[in-house]
């Protein structure tokens, strides 16, 4: 899908406050500020969790994420990350997962050694899953060590908001680790507006490094890095591939998560220590 410089005033750019708009069909238009994507008209709040219904891991997926703990560990914390495998530093630390859906990386998390929590705003019942609004925490200040956004920034109303309670709640030189789709991937050029990610139905803002990092760092945040990373949904799951084909495609986004051009942006940050 093209990205089009937006003419007239009318919706709040959160990475630079310049007013946006665009025309009556749905599609993807830039900030002539920033350079933030955002798809025009803002697509219905969501009113329902950001993930599947609930369908938590059972014994096997936990030692599968357990076996790649042991297996990244001597690797180091970024190793992990790469695979959102996140030993907790010391006993007793606390996640927050914000879009935690049906739950699964809230236990994936619990399995790992953290005492983790998640929200949503609809989230199935479950003592760890809590019903709220990421743009408002019911939480205290400072109380979490580790906050995850998987897939989760793109679709809400006000994203610096969500960051901003984000950073709030975690503790000094907390860590925040996200992810977002990439809207300047080779699989978003290749497949136009056909892209699995440009989703104009959901997803309302669409966010290259520059903008994440700026929108991070305005937050209250210290970028530790922001890479892209390979994510074979956006090429299989975009148009009719034949099974054959699919091995070359995930290839081909391996080396474009080399170049800067992977499907998904992979953001991680630490608190600023007041």
């Amino acid at each position: 899908m093209a990205l089009h410089a937006s003419p007239v005033n009318a919706l709040t750019c959160p990475v630079c406050g310049e007013k946006l708009t665009g025309g009556t069909q749905p599609r993807v238009y830039t900030c002539p500020t920033c350079g933030l994507g955002y798809t025009w008209p803002p697509p219905p709040l969501p009113d329902r969790a950001f993930r599947s219904p609930a369908h938590p891991p059972g014994p096997l997926r936990l030692l599968w994420w357990k076996g790649k703990r042991a297996l990244l560990q001597p690797l180091g914390t970024w190793a992990g990350l790469a695979w959102r495998i996140l030993p907790p530093p010391s006993e007793g630390a606390r996640a927050l997962d914000l879009g935690c859906g049906d739950g699964a990386y809230v236990q994936a998390l619990e399995g790992l050694g953290w005492r983790a929590v998640g929200v949503d705003l609809v989230p199935p019942p479950h003592p760890a899953l809590i019903p709220a609004d990421a743009q408002a925490l019911p939480f205290a200040t400072g109380v979490f060590h580790l906050v995850t956004l998987w897939h989760v920034l793109e679709h809400v109303p006000d994203p610096r908001r969500v960051l901003a309670e984000s950073s709030r709640v975690l503790s000094p030189s907390g860590l925040l680790c996200l992810e977002v789709p990439h809207p300047h991937s080779w699989q978003a050029h290749l497949w136009g507006t056909r892209w699995l990610h440009w989703d104009p139905s959901r997803h309302r803002w669409h966010f290259s490094p520059q903008t994440l990092t700026t929108l991070l760092q305005e937050t209250g945040f210290h970028v530790q890095w922001v890479h892209t990373w390979p994510n074979a949904p956006g090429w299989v799951d975009s148009g009719p591939v034949p099974r054959s084909l699919r091995p070359i495609f995930w290839l081909v986004d391996g080396l474009a998560a080399l170049v800067g051009r992977g499907g998904v942006l992979r953001a991680c940050a630490r608190k600023k220590d007041d």
